[in-house]
């Protein structure tokens, strides 16, 4: 199952296309010319019609020199089978939108981003794929120098990299994601604060919580209103889950471990509703659970 960080990082880039050529920048000698337009295109690509491949987000960007499509996988730790998948997604990617394709993987080691960045060979003679990788070293370390420019995508990306390693100055980069998150609209600011905090070290983690208690920014109140809102929802769904088990308790209705911490983790008071219906004539798990 993927990650709070691979689908946060995946969302992150959907947010703001054009951030994709800002990592490019980075990570290469790849330069845009002129007017440059970045557009999201669909992340699949099937192969030999029964199949169907995809990479984390697509992206087409058109600049005064051409066209091309950037394919952004996110790569939290090696994976060598992405290494005989990689080179298939691309090539059906560049026959179907018509256009050369780079890959991106985005990376939040740097062991993960120097493994990602080795050539892949295709065949002889001399045939490779090669791979643009991002690591914590190619995202910069944002200062209050740079807090007057900075997007909140990079204030974010750069808290992730480099804020959650001790000896980093977190209240500092802490700070200045605040403060681009106050710039933008309040519900992307809630999301990306929800993402920095279940990813942080502790002490950064700890302080931007202390942020988020004082109501000086809009985006700050609502967080704290859905926190508060979403710890009522599980409040209920754990009142429901004890009595849903009680009843099955009391039916004598079996449970394995797994289908007991199913109930217990279920957040869902609509499902949970359902379920004790059942429970009420069930004799067996699979009556409860179909």
């Amino acid at each position: 199952m993927p990650s709070a960080l691979h689908e946060g990082l995946i969302q992150l880039f959907h947010d703001a296309p054009e951030f994709v050529t800002t990592i490019l920048g980075n990570v290469s000698a790849m330069t845009l010319m002129g007017h440059t337009r970045i557009e999201t295109r669909s992340e699949s690509a099937t192969v030999l019609e029964v199949a169907e491949r995809r990479v984390d987000a697509v992206f087409e960007v058109n600049d005064d020199s051409g066209r091309f499509a950037v394919a952004l996988e996110v790569q939290l730790r090696p994976e060598d089978a992405k290494l005989w998948r990689w080179p298939t997604y691309i090539a059906r990617l560049r026959e179907r939108l018509g256009c050369p394709v780079a890959l991106l993987v985005i990376c939040m080691n740097n062991r993960t981003a120097k493994w990602a960045a080795e050539p892949i060979f295709l065949g002889r003679p001399d045939s490779y794929l090669r791979p643009l990788a991002m690591g914590p070293k190619d995202v910069p370390v944002i200062t209050e120098t740079d807090a007057s420019r900075v997007t909140p995508e990079l204030a974010l990306l750069s808290t992730l990299a480099h804020g959650r390693r001790r000896g980093r100055p977190t209240r500092e980069m802490v700070d200045i994601l605040d403060s681009a998150l106050g710039k933008m609209d309040t519900h992307r600011a809630v999301d990306y604060t929800e993402l920095a905090l279940g990813l942080l070290s502790t002490p950064a983690r700890s302080y931007l919580e202390g942020l988020m208690a004082t109501v000086t920014k809009p985006y700050h109140s609502e967080f704290t209103d859905r926190i508060r809102v979403e710890a009522e929802a599980r409040g209920e769904a754990a009142a429901s889950a004890r009595m849903l088990l009680l009843t099955l308790e009391s039916r004598e209705v079996g449970l394995s471990e797994e289908q007991r911490r199913l109930i217990e983790n279920c957040a869902d008071s609509v499902r949970l509703e359902a379920w004790f219906r059942r429970a009420l004539t069930a004799t067996t798990a699979e009556d409860v659970f179909g």
